[in-house]
């Protein structure tokens, strides 16, 4: 539909959660941290993030059915928009370790960013 109207980059918002950056622009997105700000540019990519800071604690974590508290937030980058949300949610109840692993598996350009660790 974009296309059809010209317009040939746009960044599109879903919410607080999500964003899909189309086209050849860089677009500027900041992420709250708790020890600050980080700005990220995306570019022909989605951003995704999970947390309990907007819903409180919604995301279970599977193993003993408590709410996943380990990140007060974690977002992925990724070519694609339903794996970056699917991902993000997924390394919420990761350990840092298992984020790390997880990460190595992810297409060039993708990566996962959680506070408090920043870059896993």
């Amino acid at each position: 539909i974009l296309e059809v109207h010209g317009i040939g980059s746009a960044l599109l918002t879903s919410g607080a959660s999500t964003m899909l950056a189309i086209g050849a622009r860089e677009w500027p997105v900041d992420l709250p941290h708790s020890s600050g700000t980080r700005r990220i540019m995306l570019r022909s990519a989605a951003l995704a993030a999970s947390g309990n800071a907007v819903q409180g604690a919604h995301i279970v974590d599977p193993m003993d059915g408590s709410p996943a508290q380990e990140f007060a937030s974690v977002w992925v980058v990724h070519p694609r928009a339903p794996y970056a949300d699917a991902f993000s949610t997924a390394c919420f109840v990761m350990s840092p370790e298992e984020i790390r692993q997880f990460a190595v598996t992810l297409p060039p350009g993708a990566q996962v960013i959680a506070d408090p660790d920043w870059e896993l």
